[in-house]
């Protein structure tokens, strides 16, 4: 946040940045400094992330499961792992979910592909690439307003009840 490329990014293209840490940092966010009024350092007390993430443009994250619900709103996502050896390593083993073959927008790893990322995703409306739109449709292949009786009816097929398609 205190890369003066960034700045005169979030300048040139007259957007925000919101940065709101994971839930686990939030009670370190203390330690961070805004150096400019584009970046807004959002603690948890006086936003809700579920707010954010239906009103944002854009979600730039590393490995948090929040891109699902970005994705599903067919919004651009970009992932910066720049420390992706470290993390498999000692926390997480790459499961199920690819994010460089099944993610929903680019895997980037250093700050001057995030800012080149950031500014061809700006400069394009904030429209999401048609790759990375065809994955959501693939991985989200229903849209509709019937999840929730799909999931009751998959429940009671579990349970032995039976169930409608």
């Amino acid at each position: 946040m205190q890369s003066p490329e960034l700045l005169e990014l979030l300048e040139r293209l007259d957007v925000r940045l919101i940065f709101y840490p994971h839930t686990e940092l939030q009670k370190e966010l203390f330690r961070f400094s805004s150096p400019s009024d584009r970046i807004i350092l959002a603690d948890q007390a006086h936003y809700d992330v579920q707010t954010l993430l239906l009103r944002c443009s854009l979600l730039v994250t590393d490995y948090s499961s929040v891109f699902f619900d970005v994705g599903y709103q067919g919004k651009p996502v970009i992932y910066y792992q720049f420390d992706e050896e470290e993390y498999r390593r000692y926390l997480y083993a790459e499961g199920y979910f690819s994010y460089r073959h099944d993610g929903f927008g680019p895997v980037v790893e250093t700050e001057e592909a995030l800012l080149a990322a950031l500014a061809a995703c700006a400069e394009s409306g904030f429209a999401q690439p048609q790759e990375y739109a065809e994955r959501v449709e693939r991985f989200f292949p229903m849209r509709d307003d019937k999840n929730c009786e799909r999931t009751y009816h998959a429940i009671l097929a579990l349970s032995g009840r039976g169930a409608k398609s």
